[in-house]
This record gives structure tokens, C-alpha cells and sequence, in this order.
């Protein structure tokens, strides 16, 4: 058991244990004396933690571009500490000032590699929580056909090396066949997972992402994005619940005969608003009846831990301007499987127990 603080209580609770499944050797250590566009506005001795770098040219290939489909099949909170992330704001906390205004006095120091995961340390105590915001549940769910995220690779010369990619990112509300919606997948490739509406652009065909990125590229085998990734995580929370805005993607490719899977981390900006107004749609697990929003006094001990823990301004071009820290950056460990985009699958929308114009953040 673990007594876990959660603002002005306490409360005792296990703690989950789960699989790293996030390669530390996906870092790459800035040297010290690496140039200021790849360092950051801060000059010190600092090795920040960034993804692998561009390759400078691409391997030989003999076939024509690749596009293939891979899907979410297991995610990773780090609740054992295994999830390392990178360096988003560019600055080593401590002694290094902040680059945004904290809520409270409080300093958000880095490790010595500057990387920030404020967000990782308040997921292991919500999941003592409740079960709604907990890597098993969002595991079985994907399991079971209900939920997942889909990666396209476009424009791929299916090498270890390949200088730009593109990268799309897409909300799936469950999977498709036959028999019906939300079947449990074969994990033969073939599994056809529906589309959430809000990760396109128009109705397809053809498959415009919302969120997407065309200069991505793959590295000594290693694919690097930077993209939103908004993570589907069932009904009750919806697909901007947890957004990782300004997010770097890392993620180890693997070819099998059924196609490409991936594993890696997603490191991103955790706007503290999605955060806070999406926690809504979660049951009070200590007073019956209510739910995380308002003046709910579970809900206000969750608010007072998210804002004071709050470390980055919720976009890059908001850093070292003086603008207040509302985000928290947030590392997430993930696997994929081959797969294929299903048709448009629009999901229930979330509950709105506080109503549909409710929305709070930090500061009210």
C-alpha cells in the first residue's frame, strides 16, 4: 500500500506496476557545446535530453514509396518509473530559472538532462485514485476492441534511414467487421479500426488528419515526429481529455509479415484546461454521486496538485516570453501492431455532469 497526497488529503492506495517498454537508448545527450538552434535559448553545461536527429541523407532503396497503418496496442504511464522523456522547453531547471510562471513558489527542478515529466508523477497518484484514468483499463479496452489511436506512415522508402516521412495521427473509437463494431482484434494486420470524426479533416475518402505531420523521418530505424497526439481514452473521458500539444513521437520500427508495428514514447505539453475541464466525465471516487468538476471537494484537491505541478507553458513558442505554466509535460511509453483505417465510427460523446459550456483552469 501507498499513502498517496492528492492536494489537502490522503489517501492509501496500490500503485500499479507495469512493463517498461520504452528504450532509454532512444535519448540523445546534447552535448554542451552543441549549437543554439539545437540547445535552446539557454546557455549552460547541461546534456538535454532530445530525440535522435535527422540522418543526412537517405539509404538506397530499390522499391517506391511505403504507406502502411499501425495501431495503438499497449500504453505505459511509467508507474514504475521506466518512462523517460526529453527536454521540451530547452532550459535545465534548477539552477536554471524556469521558462514559464509557476502557479506557486515552487520550482519544477529537471534531471540533469533537462527532461520534464511533471504530468508522469500526478498519473501514478490519480490511478490510485480511480480506475477510469489507469494504463490497465486503457490496455483492456484496446484489447477488447473498444478504443486505440492509429499511425500512418506515408512517403516511407522502407529503410533505416529515411530524411522526411509523414506522420498522421487518428482517434479510433473501436474496431470494424463484419460481425459488427468492436470485435476484439486478430492482431493479423488486417484488423480494421472505425475513425473517430475529430481526427479528420472532411468526411473521407481520402483520409485527411487533423493532426499530422509531413516532415517527419526516420532515423538509424527509429521514426521521430512532431505532432499533437490527442490519446483516445474511452467514452467517458473523449479524445482531447489527454492531448499531448507539441508532442516529440520516438518510436522503434519493426517490419513482421503482417506489416510495420512501433514502440517508443510520446512526450508533449498536457494543457492543464483539457486536463481539468475533461475530468468531468470521472465518478467522485469518494463521494458517491458527484463528479470531478466544480466545487466538488475531490475534485478541488486534484485542481490545487495539477496547477502546482504545472511546468511548461502549453505551446513551445510560449517559452521564456513570461507566460504562466499551464501544462504539464507528460511522457507516454506505447506499442503498435499492424492494422488498417477503418470507416468513419463516431463515439458517444463524453458525459457532461457540470454541463456543456462548464471549462476551468488553473487561476479561476
Amino acid at each position: 500500500m501507498r499513502a498517496v497526497k492528492i492536494g489537502g488529503f490522503v489517501i492509501a492506495g496500490i500503485v500499479a506496476v507495469h512493463c517498461a517498454i520504452y528504450d532509454t537508448s532512444l535519448l540523445l545527450d546534447r552535448a554542451p557545446d552543441a549549437s543554439p538552434n539545437e540547445a535552446g535559448a539557454d546557455a549552460d553545461s547541461c546534456n538535454h535530453a532530445v530525440p535522435p536527429p535527422r540522418p543526412v541523407a537517405d539509404d538506397p532503396s530499390d522499391g517506391g514509396d511505403i504507406e502502411f497503418i499501425t495501431a495503438l496496442s499497449n500504453v505505459d504511464f511509467g508507474l514504475d518509473g521506466g518512462i523517460f522523456g526529453f527536454d521540451l522547453d530547452h532550459v535545465c531547471t534548477c539552477p536554471g530559472p524556469e521558462s514559464c510562471v509557476p502557479q506557486t513558489t515552487k520550482q519544477h527542478c529537471d534531471d540533469s538532462q533537462g527532461r520534464d515529466n511533471a504530468g508522469g508523477a500526478l498519473i501514478q497518484q490519480f490511478s490510485a485514485l480511480t480506475t477510469e484514468f489507469n494504463a490497465d483499463k486503457i490496455n483492456t479496452n484496446i484489447a477488447s476492441g473498444l478504443d486505440s489511436m492509429l499511425l500512418r506512415v506515408r512517403n516511407y522508402n522502407g529503410t533505416a534511414n529515411d530524411t522526411q516521412v509523414s506522420l498522421a495521427v487518428f482517434v479510433s473509437t473501436g474496431t470494424t467487421s463484419d460481425a459488427g463494431t468492436n470485435t476484439p482484434p486478430k492482431h493479423d494486420g488486417n484488423d480494421h479500426w472505425g475513425i473517430d470524426p475529430s481526427s479528420l479533416v472532411g468526411t473521407p475518402p481520402p483520409y485527411v488528419a487533423v493532426n499530422e505531420d509531413l516532415s517527419a523521418y526516420v532515423t538509424n530505424g527509429v521514426l521521430v515526429a512532431s505532432v499533437s497526439f490527442p490519446f483516445g481514452l474511452g467514452q467517458s473521458l473523449g479524445p482531447n481529455f489527454l492531448r499531448l500539444d507539441g508532442a516529440y513521437l520516438v518510436g522503434v520500427l519493426t517490419k513482421s509479415a503482417t506489416g510495420y508495428s512501433a514502440a517508443g514514447v510520446i512526450t508533449g505539453r498536457w494543457d492543464t484546461r483539457n486536463l481539468l475541464t475533461g475530468m468531468q466525465g470521472i465518478k467522485d471516487p469518494l463521494n458517491k454521486g458527484m463528479f470531478l468538476c466544480g466545487t466538488d471537494p475531490t475534485y478541488q484537491g486534484f485542481k490545487t496538485a495539477i496547477c502546482a505541478a504545472s511546468d511548461v507553458a502549453r505551446a513551445a513558442s510560449l517559452d521564456n516570453s513570461n507566460a504562466p505554466c499551464d501544462a504539464l509535460s507528460t511522457a507516454v511509453g506505447f506499442r503498435t501492431e499492424p492494422a488498417l483505417l477503418g470507416d468513419v465510427l463516431a463515439g458517444s460523446p463524453p458525459p457532461q455532469p457540470c454541463g456543456a459550456t462548464y471549462s476551468d483552469q488553473c487561476g479561476n
